[in-house]
């Protein structure tokens, strides 16, 4: 699902009541680059804590650039060795008509209507040029028309997400996902909706300059620097930013989902040792995936 999605246009993730692993004010604010900051490099890590299954977490990066598209010998044990594989989230046959289904605005309202004729156009110009169906164009969400306006009608090849996904299948591992598609949908309808629209007016105003950024990003992928591809992903929200709409998108996209793909992680592995694929951004820093598991009691290393 999304398998396309390029950083700044990640789904959030509704947070639950029920879901009490680690207290929510812990992911409130997002975080700024600093030399402090924990978990700053590193795309591959071990979980381990008594009575619990061992765990591996590996950082993907959502590219299908020749570079990144190996999978080294020491993954591929760590996947032998593990009871299950999940993914961030599951290809599936029905994901595009359900998400394309909830991209569309409630009530008969059009999106002109919402952002305005003029953002309105120039979004408009950018859907067409992504293929999106015409008759979605003028009923799609504001997060429908950030998602899809980033679409590439041609692929160079498999993702690594993909290819992780073959190996887990080669090996006949059960496979689960870390996020589920109605969990995704509610999450970006929770997304307050003048933050939607400031992000999806910078994402138009700054397209050309997104764009630019995925050799940049692969390039600190490459370096395993999360800290890198961290700084490149706010120095995108900057240009012209609104910082209100700014730190709300951050937490949300980022911080938010970190929560929950930590808390599902945790429940994965009391049935057995896993192998877990997430993006590399939610293994950065002091809100992220690693920190929260480690601050319930995880002991979490550095696999080179």
């Amino acid at each position: 699902m999304k398998r396309s999605r390029f950083i700044l246009i990640v789904a959030l993730l509704a947070l639950s009541a029920s879901f009490s692993a680690w207290s929510a004010e812990k992911i409130i604010k997002p975080q700024i680059l600093s030399a402090g900051t924990k978990f700053a490099k590193g795309l591959f890590w071990k979980i381990s804590k008594a009575g619990v299954p061992v765990g591996y977490i590996f950082g993907t990066i959502h590219s299908d650039d020749p570079r990144v598209a190996t999978i080294s010998a020491v993954v591929l044990e760590a996947i032998a060795k593990s009871g299950s594989f999940s993914l961030e989230t599951l290809p599936d046959v029905q994901t595009p008509r359900i998400l394309q289904e909830a991209m569309v605005l409630e009530n008969d309202q059009k999106l002109e209507f919402v952002i305005g004729s003029d953002l309105y156009l120039k979004v408009a110009v950018q859907l067409i040029g992504s293929g999106t169906p015409d008759l979605l164009i003028p009923r799609i969400k504001p997060w429908g028309a950030m998602l899809s306006m980033f679409k590439p009608k041609i692929r160079k090849g498999l993702l690594l997400d993909e290819l992780l996904l073959g190996a887990a299948l080669k090996q006949h591992k059960p496979v689960a996902q870390v996020e589920r598609l109605e969990e995704l949908i509610s999450s970006f309808d929770s997304i307050p909706l003048d933050t939607q629209i400031a992000i999806l007016e910078k994402l138009i105003d700054h397209r050309d300059v997104l764009l630019s950024t995925r050799g940049e990003m692969v390039e600190a992928y490459l370096r395993e620097d999360l800290g890198a591809m961290w700084k490149i992903n706010l120095d995108l929200l900057r240009p012209k930013s609104k910082k209100r709409h700014d730190k709300i998108f951050v937490k949300h996209m980022v911080s938010n989902r970190n929560f929950v793909m930590a808390y599902n992680m945790e429940n994965l592995l009391r049935e057995g040792s896993g192998f877990f694929a997430v993006g590399a951004l939610h293994l950065y820093g002091n809100t992220s995936v690693l920190k929260l598991l480690e601050d319930d009691g995880f002991q979490v290393s550095r696999i080179n």
